[in-house]
């Protein structure tokens, strides 16, 4: 058991080491690692685990790893994996916390790092749409969603977006055939029903309790579409509670896209700047937006097939994945280029940074660094 627990943190640790480009980047490296190289698990394994990942809230691509590394290791090898592939960009996270009262006064430094972060914001919205978004119910759906956000953009007013988009998602994909798993379940269901029962009550608990943690809880239990997504809800919640600013928010955000690994290590960073600057609670803020997706992703594993036989539940997510478009690119509007467009500098740096990820693939932290360093010289000299 502790060689194949090595054997985990040590995949897991190059990856968080070496993975850029987002969630679907991600993906890909998984598969050509656990796959193809490794033989872990068969491309229908993989594939049907991908599967759930996408279909409940959550850091997909980190949930995806959990489940790799429970099928090797059962809950401890699910605990390494996620420990090897979010540690390193976590560290990283609570350095740049640490050094942020220095980030926040170099003004050029920061509209640059906007703009980088407007431009893969952009990317995703563009990806997202292409994939989520293909039928004109589910364009409607992305729309509707996105007008009502940009005139009434409270954490309640989004939550009913997703509601509503849910029942749509069940009213209007009728045609849609789910995809039955064939793979074996990791945990008995009672063992499922304690990880349910102990998430739900850190849900419930999180809503009495008015503090940073709970915001990262709630979020990382709420959120669809991985860590671009988590951006307006802690936009949202942080800044409406007052407890952080949107430029310290977009500050870490920003920051976070220059890092391998899984961007929902923004929590160590929020955690720590909402806890005062302190290291050990951007440790906490870390676990606390990891921890709802690790034991929900584990408690619904062993009801996985017999969900599936219901076919109105992916009905509803393919309602959820259209929405959660519109939810994004209503924060790409605000707060991301309202606060990075200042001019037509700004507007031209953002064109050509989108078109670089869109057209030629180029690396997003690369895309990213040029713009920083763009928009830092344009602001100081232009």
């Amino acid at each position: 058991m502790r060689h194949k627990l090595f054997q985990i943190w040590w995949a897991f640790t190059r990856l968080g080491l070496t993975s850029f480009g987002g969630p679907a980047a991600h993906i890909g490296y998984f598969h050509h690692e656990f796959v193809t190289r490794r033989g872990w698990l068969s491309s229908d394994e993989f594939a049907q685990d991908n599967a759930l990942c996408q279909l409940v809230p959550g850091p997909a691509s980190s949930q995806l790893g959990m489940l790799i590394g429970a099928r090797q290791a059962g809950v401890w090898g699910s605990i390494v994996a996620w420990l090897g592939f979010s540690t390193p960009s976590t560290l990283i996270m609570l350095l740049v916390m640490r050094g942020s009262p220095w980030l926040e006064q170099q003004h050029g430094l920061i509209h640059g790092l906007l703009l980088g972060a407007a431009c893969v914001v952009t990317h995703a919205v563009w990806s997202m749409a292409r994939t989520f978004c293909k039928t004109t119910p589910n364009q409607l759906i992305a729309a509707i969603t996105l007008g009502v956000l940009l005139t009434w953009n409270t954490p309640w007013v989004q939550m009913g977006c997703l509601v509503g988009a849910t029942i749509c998602g069940v009213l209007i994909h009728r045609q849609h055939t789910p995809t039955i798993s064939t793979s074996d379940p990791i945990l008995t269901r009672s063992q499922g029903s304690l990880f349910l029962g102990f998430f739900g009550g850190l849900v419930l608990l999180s809503t009495f309790v008015q503090h940073p943690l709970g915001i990262l809880f709630q979020s990382g239990a709420l959120v669809f579409g991985g860590g671009h997504v988590v951006l307006p809800m802690l936009q949202q919640r942080l800044v409406t509670s007052g407890l952080m600013n949107s430029s310290q928010i977009l500050s870490g955000y920003a920051a976070a896209q220059l890092l391998p690994g899984p961007l929902f290590a923004i929590g160590a960073y929020v955690g720590g700047v909402a806890g005062g600057y302190s290291w050990f609670q951007g440790v906490l803020g870390a676990v606390a937006i990891f921890l709802p997706g690790w034991l929900l992703i584990m408690g619904i594993m062993p009801w996985w097939r017999q969900i599936q036989q219901h076919v109105w539940v992916q009905r509803a997510l393919l309602g959820v994945q259209a929405a959660v478009v519109g939810v994004l690119a209503a924060t790409l509007w605000d707060p991301i280029l309202t606060h990075a467009i200042a001019n037509n500098v700004d507007i031209a740096i953002w064109i050509i940074g989108t078109t670089a990820l869109i057209r030629f693939k180029s690396p997003a932290w690369i895309v990213t660094v040029l713009c920083a360093l763009v928009g830092f010289i344009a602001m100081r000299y232009l």
